[in-house]
């Protein structure tokens, strides 16, 4: 459901929005930790059968030409997961278990009441130039170079990041640096400081003609 409304006759602009989705996997001797039977030190079942569920709600506020601001919130439910975080909240710990500051969650189908994103952009600054800043999805090349990892019901590759935009008629720059937010169940991460990977990219798109384009991509 979109529902689209607008606030005065200037244009400003409020876009509410809601999405669902379920998906139901069936897992045949395997799980998203482990292959077969794999001995004393596995956990969860291996015919593992579960039904997903995705809820995001939230909105886009555009108040001028040039400023919007989008802010959604997320939750991730697993029913019947034999992997959910109630029975096993350590399985999806990354980095160093024996100390309780150097390890991060990274559940790939549970993530309660979440920040999906969180955002402001400033358009038109130096007339081709734009700035968002904040939680956000960052995905070029119809997702096939940057992509947003929908997949994944926790929905990976989220970025807490600030990204420069420049754009003309046959040329498009992207700049940004930052981090991937992690996805813990019990946790509502805010933006800059729940992060996993840190780094910079680009993405540029040159057309050289109406048939010939070429995408040069840097990400570290």
């Amino acid at each position: 459901m979109i529902l689209f409304l607008d606030l005065s006759a200037q244009e400003s602009k409020l876009n509410v929005d809601f999405d669902i989705r379920y998906r139901f996997e069936s897992w045949n001797n395997m799980n998203v930790k482990y292959y077969g039977e794999s001995g004393k030190n596995q956990i969860g079942s291996v015919n593992d059968d579960f039904l997903l569920q995705r809820i995001i709600t939230g909105f886009d506020f555009k108040p001028t030409e040039d400023i919007e601001m989008s802010l959604h919130l997320q939750d991730s439910r697993a029913f019947g997961w034999s992997l959910s975080n109630n029975q096993f909240p350590d399985a999806f710990k990354v980095g160093d278990n024996k100390t309780s500051n150097s390890y991060y969650i990274k559940n790939p189908n549970e993530e309660f009441f979440e920040l999906y994103d969180l955002s402001f952009k400033f358009s038109n600054i130096l007339n081709n130039m734009s700035i968002i800043a904040g939680r956000q999805k960052i995905s070029f090349g119809d997702n096939k170079i940057f992509g947003p990892g929908e997949w994944g019901n926790s929905g990976r590759w989220n970025w807490d990041a600030i990204k420069v935009e420049y754009l003309l008629d046959d040329l498009e720059l992207n700049f940004w640096t930052g981090g991937t937010k992690i996805n813990d169940p019990n946790v509502t991460s805010i933006p800059f400081f729940n992060t996993e990977y840190y780094g910079i990219g680009s993405y540029d798109r040159i057309k050289v003609s109406n048939n010939l384009h070429f995408e040069p991509f840097l990400a570290s």
